[in-house]
């Protein structure tokens, strides 16, 4: 989430909302955690600030 929040802030986008749902799961092949952010930018932001947001939250995954 750190990660994240730093590029959305980097890139200066119009974020009006950042949440993150996570899901945990335990099976034998161990624990894991997956993370499912979900920003909202303002109306007035144009298409490749929307591009930049999706980029950040693939760049966020890789971590």
């Amino acid at each position: 989430m750190a990660t994240l929040t730093f590029m959305l802030e980097t890139r200066k986008l119009p974020v009006i909302e950042l949440t993150v749902n996570s899901e945990a799961t335990i099976s034998d092949e161990g624990f894991t955690i997956t993370h499912y952010p979900q920003i909202v930018l303002s109306t007035n932001a144009k298409e490749e600030q929307v591009q930049s947001a999706q980029r950040a939250i693939e760049g966020a995954d890789r971590g």
